[in-house]
């Protein structure tokens, strides 16, 4: 019987597995690892679920956040990007607080810039919980950067925020 998922096949692909057969893994790696095994098109429907408020939606939230599900992330951004409703687009980038990696901060900017006052609320909020879980320890420039931007917007809401979030991504990118 073949197995249900390759997992040498899948570590090869990702380089967890060098061709000696030794592995180091990371967690980013585990993370993909999970989000190839529920699928695009269970990690999909969880976030539609989320965003159109059906129960079990929060559920489905939390539980894309504990693995930064990419496939989550870029689901959101490009329903963010799209034309649909305002609500729509706000919610998907609420759900980006709960499951994103430190990659969205390439998307930071454009949440940021948004017109009204909703989104860059929520895009602040995405660098506050990056800081907070400490996930941004690698991208330390450009997490400094959004924070620029955040301290500079027209929204008293989101320059206000500036305030929390400097002290926490100084500590988050602290070496122990």
């Amino acid at each position: 019987m073949p197995p249900i998922f390759d997992w040498e096949k899948f570590g090869r692909s990702i380089g967890s597995i060098e061709d000696s057969g030794q592995e180091r893994v990371n967690g980013q790696q585990a993370w993909l690892a999970v989000d190839a095994l529920m699928g695009p098109a269970a990690i999909h429907e969880a976030v539609d679920l989320f965003i159109g408020g059906g129960p079990g939606g929060h559920l489905a939230a939390k539980a894309l956040g504990v693995f930064h599900s990419r496939t989550a992330m870029e689901y959101c951004y490009n329903i963010f990007r799209s034309d649909a409703p305002e609500i729509v687009r706000r919610f998907a980038v609420i759900l980006l607080i709960d499951v994103s990696d430190e990659s969205v901060l390439d998307w930071l900017p454009e949440l940021l810039a948004e017109p009204g006052e909703h989104i860059p609320v929520w895009g602040a909020k995405i660098l506050e919980q990056l800081t907070y879980r400490r996930l941004v320890i690698y991208r330390e420039e450009d997490a400094t950067r959004c924070l620029e931007l955040i301290e500079t917007h027209a929204n008293p809401i989101v320059a206000g925020m500036a305030e929390e979030i400097r002290p926490r991504l100084q500590e988050s990118t602290d070496t122990p």
